[in-house]
C-alpha cells in the first residue's frame, strides 16, 4: 500500500510522469497524461546493455 494512493494517485510512478487522478477518471490516467506510453529514463539502468566488442577481452 501506497499512502499516495488517498491522495489521488491509485497507479503511482515517478516523479515528472505521475499526475493525480480525477474523478471516474481511470486509475493509470495519470501516468504520462497527455502524451503516449513513454519512458522516462529513471530505470533504464535495469535494461541490460551489451559491452562493446571493442571492451570485451579474449582469454
Amino acid at each position: 500500500y501506497n499512502p499516495l494512493m488517498d491522495q489521488g494517485y491509485p497507479s503511482v510512478g515517478c516523479w515528472p510522469c505521475t499526475k493525480q487522478v480525477g474523478e471516474g477518471e481511470d486509475e493509470r490516467a495519470g501516468r504520462w497524461a497527455g502524451q503516449g506510453k513513454a519512458e522516462c529514463g529513471i530505470h533504464t539502468f535495469l535494461q541490460p546493455i551489451e559491452p562493446s566488442p571493442e571492451v570485451v577481452e579474449t582469454k
